[in-house]
Order: C-alpha cells, then structure tokens, then sequence
C-alpha cells in the first residue's frame, strides 16, 4: 500500500458503491467465511480494497500483503513473505515505529504483512520450529481482538504462487486461513486474483465448500463507464469511441483519460492497444501452433464462439483450450455463471479480427 501522494493529475476512485458495500456488511459481522475477490485483469479489485481500507475506522488494523512484489522460489519463501519485518517487538508497532500506518489516528492502521522481527523469522523457520509461524499470527489477532480491534488480513496477487507453492502448503495455509475465521473468527481474511483457475484449484485443494465467500469486480457496465469518461470532460463522440473499443475495461478507460490529457488522439490510443493486443494473441496462436497442433485447432473453435456474442457457454467449448486461453489471460470465466468471455473489449476485438484473418 503506497502512502497517498499529490499529483498534478490523478483518476479519482470511481463508483463501486455495491461492492464496496457488500464488504462493508462483512466487516460489521463477526468473521466467518474466507473472502475471495475475484474479477478480469485490470478491472479494479486492488484499487477497490485500497479505497475501502483507507477509509476504515481506528477500530480496524489492517495487514496487507502483495504477492507479486514478493520474490518468493518455494512454499518456504511464500510463507516467509506473509511478514512485513520489524527490528522492534510487536507491540512497538504501535508507536512511531510502524511499518505502515495512516497519518490520521481516526483511520485504521495499515502493515506491510503480519508484524515480526527478522530474529524471530530466522528460528522460526528452522524445521522444529515451524508451528511457531501461525501461532504467532494467531496470537496478534487474539491481541488485537482483545484490545477491540479488528484485525483484517489480505493477501493480494494470490495466484503468484501458483508456480512455485506445493499442494500441501497450499492446503496448510488456507486450512489456517479457515481456522482464523469460520472457527476462531478472530480475522476478515480477504484474497484477491484475476486468476480464475488458480482460485478454483485452491478451492479444491482446500475443500473450500462452505467455507468461502467469493465477491466478482468486475468491468464497468456501459453506463458507468460513459459516466466515468464525462467526468474527465470526454464529448460524447469520444466516450462512445473509447466504450466501443474498451467497452468498461478500466485499465484502459484510465489510459485514455492520460493520453487524450497529453494531447494524443484518442484513435491513436485505440490503435496501438489493438496492435500490442491483436500481436501477443498471434504470437501465443503461433507457438501453440508448433507444440500442440491440435490444441489449436481447439482453441480457434473456442473463438468461433466469440464471431457473434460477448459471451459463450463453457460446456459447449473444449475444457483443455479454455484452460489454455484463461491461462494465458486472453478468457476471463466466471465463478457462478458458467459462461466465459474475453478479458476486455480490444481482446473480444483481437479475436474477431484474428478469425477473419484465417479466412484468407
């Protein structure tokens, strides 16, 4: 979590109002289920648990953790990096000596991982020690809880371990995931991917089933979007343009924003996503091409789908292809519908050109 810095021109948090407010209702109640928030790339699920926590009150603590600023080679290293170090003692942490923390006191205080000092670290890591790393997590979360505090974990870019970690860490940990919250509740524990399988693995792996909550960010409808656009003084002309080549993708409806600021036109932002996007699908087309034939025979099915409709039904598509296109962040499916659809516009765009290009 970076500390809020003035610039001379930023995107404001945008809208997001419900499901922020069905975080909220989970914050109010006792701790019970393990949250996941989950949703295509780039669709604002990092921006939107900053935006909630830096509004939290003092009665709340918050440890946060990143994975993909971490660098982590095995299960070992993953656990090890759930900590945000600390020379000083636990309690110390509440003093000036805070490895994160919000300047005003009626804001809940932010850490960088779950406090610990690098001496601790070091024996707690010796093999005979090990049982030593949740109880220690466990004992601050009493502690907070006991002065009236509550205690709230996330773990962002989760699936950064999906290549590294093996199935029995990853079933330890979200077992004492579900031990701080559905039997304990003494933690809100939030986990936050775009990586649908990988959340789907660790579910089964886990044996998540009632014991999980998962909450979908996902792109701006067009009508938020055209709002969001009209607030940066967008005509309509160029909203309507910007929304039939991005659709509500917001990484990309920010990028618009930023360039049209810098004087670039807006056709020339359209062109040079659909470039870099349209030439990474050829490239992945082109080495599964070479490795697995008919993969990719599959897989081109699998687009067919995409000729006429934003959407398509995954029990009418080959379950090996969509693997690969999700893997290869060119699919986003979702938990509850069945249904799967292009990670954004221009990749729904990419396609449908890539299929006419196959036609000649």
């Amino acid at each position: 979590m970076n500390a809020s810095k003035n610039f001379e021109y930023s995107i404001e948090f945008f809208n997001r109002e419900r499901e922020k407010e069905e975080i909220l209702h989970i914050l109010k109640t006792e701790p019970q289920l393990l949250n996941f928030i989950y949703g295509p790339m780039n669709s604002g699920k990092t921006a939107l648990i900053t935006n909630l926590i830096e509004e939290l009150s003092s009665n709340y603590v918050v440890f946060y953790t990143n994975l993909r600023a971490r660098d982590f080679s095995d299960g070992i290293g993953l656990l090890r990096d759930l900590f945000g170090k600390t020379d000083g003692m636990f309690k110390k942490l509440f003093g000036e000596s805070d490895v994160q923390k919000t300047n005003e006191t009626t804001k809940a205080k932010i850490y960088s991982g779950i406090p610990a000092s690098e001496k601790s670290l070091n024996e707690w890591f010796k093999e005979e020690n090990r049982v030593f790393l949740f109880t220690h997590i466990k004992d601050i979360m009493r502690d907070m809880e006991s002065s009236g505090k509550h205690p709230v974990w996330i773990i962002d870019e989760i699936q950064m371990m999906d290549k590294y970690v093996d199935k029995f860490t990853i079933y330890n940990l979200f077992q004492f995931f579900i031990r701080l919250t559905k039997e304990l509740h003494l933690c809100y524990i939030f986990v936050l991917s775009s990586d649908i399988l990988f959340i789907k693995k660790v579910h089964e792996i886990a044996r998540l089933d009632g014991r999980a909550n998962y909450i979908v960010v996902d792109d701006f409808d067009e009508e938020t979007a055209r709002k969001f656009l009209k607030k940066y003084k967008f005509s309509d002309e160029d909203a309507n343009y910007a929304i039939d080549n991005f659709g509500g993708k917001i990484g990309n409806l920010i990028q618009a924003i930023y360039k049209k600021k810098w004087g670039k036109e807006l056709s020339e932002v359209v062109d040079s996503y659909k470039n870099i996007t349209e030439s990474s699908i050829w490239r992945r087309l082109s080495e599964l091409k070479l490795t697995d034939g008919e993969l990719f025979k599959k897989v081109i099915e699998v687009f067919k789908e995409f000729e006429n409709s934003d959407v398509a039904d995954c029990s009418r598509v080959d379950y090996k292809a969509l693997n690969f296109l999700i893997k290869a962040g060119i699919l986003f499916s979702d938990l509850y519908s069945d249904t799967v659809k292009p990670q954004s516009k221009i990749d729904l765009l990419a396609i449908r050109e890539i299929l006419k290009e196959m036609k000649f």
